[in-house]
């Protein structure tokens, strides 16, 4: 990992985006960016690979997510999102255990979601490649058709994540995490629905609410 992120510092292309325009602000700067990796990436994400996605997840008994460093988070905030439109879904953790050591919980009926940016995590990629020998439908969430994990993927979404810095943003990632549980909630609408009123009624008899 840190030979990636070394090799990613020192790339001549890195670090040229932070040549300001006069008078520009850093902020500017960002959303400037910000916005052109979003334009992009609904410019070259194929809509009917994006709805094919969502009928998987729909139809899964069970959605797993799973990635490393900001892809970690991408992966827990797309869980809790899917968990809001009635999906059942839960984020790999790489902590006391390996990705490799949770795969056998995953089944060919389930759906794993493998988020891979730049410098590609070696855990990650030999996570997806095991779950595609089990016959696990996965989707890749990665910054082009030819990263590591695509490979080993049933469906992948490509998603601009070019940053000021040398690490990745994540303004894209979340737009598509966002159409995705959105795409899902329309299709789901009464056992969303459902689900939504179940949860904020045993949220409010927990005294889990406050008014202060």
């Amino acid at each position: 990992m840190l030979a990636g992120v070394k090799s990613a510092i020192h790339q001549p292309d890195q670090f040229s985006l932070l040549v300001r325009r006069d008078h520009e602000d850093t902020l500017s700067m960002v959303a400037r960016q910000d916005v052109k990796n979003i334009n992009e990436t609904i410019k070259h994400l194929d809509k009917d690979t994006f709805r094919e996605i969502a009928a998987m997840m729909l139809k899964s008994s069970h959605v797993f997510t799973m990635g490393l460093g900001i892809s970690a988070v991408m992966a827990k905030i797309l869980a809790y999102s899917l968990n809001q439109v009635a999906i059942r879904a839960t984020p790999l953790i790489h902590d006391y255990e390996t990705f490799l050591e949770q795969l056998p919980f995953i089944t060919p009926s389930d759906v794993l979601v493998a988020f891979s940016f730049p410098p590609y995590s070696k855990g990650t990629v030999d996570a997806v490649k095991l779950a595609h020998r089990q016959k696990v439908p996965i989707v890749a969430i990665t910054d082009k058709m030819t990263s590591p994990v695509t490979f080993a993927s049933s469906k992948m979404i490509p998603v601009r994540s070019q940053n000021l810095l040398f690490t990745n943003s994540f303004s894209a990632i979340s737009v598509v995490i966002n159409a995705l549980a959105t795409e899902i909630g329309v299709r789901n609408r009464s056992q969303a629905t459902r689900v939504a009123k179940k949860v904020d009624r045993i949220m409010e008899l927990s005294g889990h609410y406050t008014t202060e």
